[in-house]
């Protein structure tokens, strides 16, 4: 029986030693969390060019993002001194936290080129694109949510691929989506892309 009460009181210590541990964890990520949203946007919908929304993004996605920021496998002058001071817990943190957040709710606005939506449509139908990015383009594993996605920071991914600046993951099929594509196709593509909630 002592030994019982000995092993609870050893139990109740370290809980309540892990306890104000866990508080400053959960301090630090609101602290790199804040960093994220300065360029991101608000819970991660970006408003600025060239800046992805991370909102709603799958959780392994946005893990394999920072990890290749951080290796420098993606280049970026602001993402990779930022990654680099993430720990491997940090960054599962940020992905589990980000991945929890909603997407963008707001309609597209009026089509201003119903035809390259068209064109995007046929693009995005005969590559398959569902089966990497999931129904409706929500994402899923480590393929990015593209639904909700600004056409800018679509059409700039897709230059990325095409260039070699940006790698695939999973079965890396990106790279040889975009390499079939030439410029019109990936406008229409972002066009189309850009506009799926």
């Amino acid at each position: 029986m002592m030994h019982r009460l000995s092993l609870c009181a050893l139990a109740a210590a370290a809980l309540a030693l892990a306890g104000p541990a866990r508080a400053a964890d959960d301090a630090a990520i609101k602290d790199k969390l804040a960093a994220c949203f300065s360029c991101h946007g608000d819970n991660g919908l970006s408003t600025l060019d060239g800046v992805p929304s991370i909102a709603a993004q799958p959780e392994l996605f946005l893990e394999w993002q920072l990890v290749f920021f951080r290796t420098g496998r993606v280049k970026s002058e602001i993402m990779q001194p930022v990654a680099a001071e993430l720990s491997d817990d940090d960054i599962r943190a940020i992905g589990s936290y980000l991945a929890t957040l909603p997407p963008i709710k707001t309609s597209p606005p009026p089509d201003d080129a119903p035809a390259m939506t068209e064109v995007g449509g046929k693009l995005a139908a005969g590559r398959n694109c569902g089966n990497c990015h999931g129904e409706g383009f929500h994402g899923q594993q480590g393929a990015a949510r593209i639904a909700g996605q600004r056409e800018d920071v679509l059409l700039k991914a897709l230059h990325d691929y095409k260039e070699g600046r940006r790698f695939g993951t999973g079965v890396a099929a990106m790279p040889e989506v975009a390499m079939e594509l030439d410029d019109d196709q990936m406008k229409a593509l972002a066009h189309y892309m850009s506009r799926q909630r």
